[in-house]
């Protein structure tokens, strides 16, 4: 919650961060991967999770709309793009954590 608190707060302060093109992108994929992988570590039940995903989905793209309208702040469907694909990543990130991936280990047994 607190993380969703401040993104949605640091989103809609005016003239508060200039980045690149390319930096703003890679923050936006950041931000949501984190928060979309951590729903999906957390919450438990598949209902739970498809509600946070819709949940940020919405927020990404009411931010973007919330930001048309203040001034110092410009809304971006590539920036909504770049939100969806950190949802994606942290969806994959998530559904890999909890299905308990681990790398390949080496066995010692004595069959060659």
């Amino acid at each position: 919650m607190i993380c969703l608190v401040a993104m949605g707060a640091l989103s809609l302060i005016p003239d508060l961060f200039k980045a690149g093109h390319n930096e703003d992108k890679n923050l936006h994929m950041l931000a949501y991967a984190v928060m979309t992988s951590g729903a999906m570590v957390v919450l438990p039940g598949k209902k739970l999770k498809i509600c946070a995903i819709i949940g940020l989905f919405g927020m990404g793209w009411g931010i973007e709309y919330l930001q048309s309208m203040i001034g110092g702040r410009e809304s971006s469907v590539q920036d909504g793009l770049a939100n969806i694909m950190g949802m994606i990543i942290g969806c994959i990130t998530g559904l890999l954590i909890n299905s308990g991936y681990k790398k390949p280990t080496l066995s010692r047994g004595g069959n060659n």
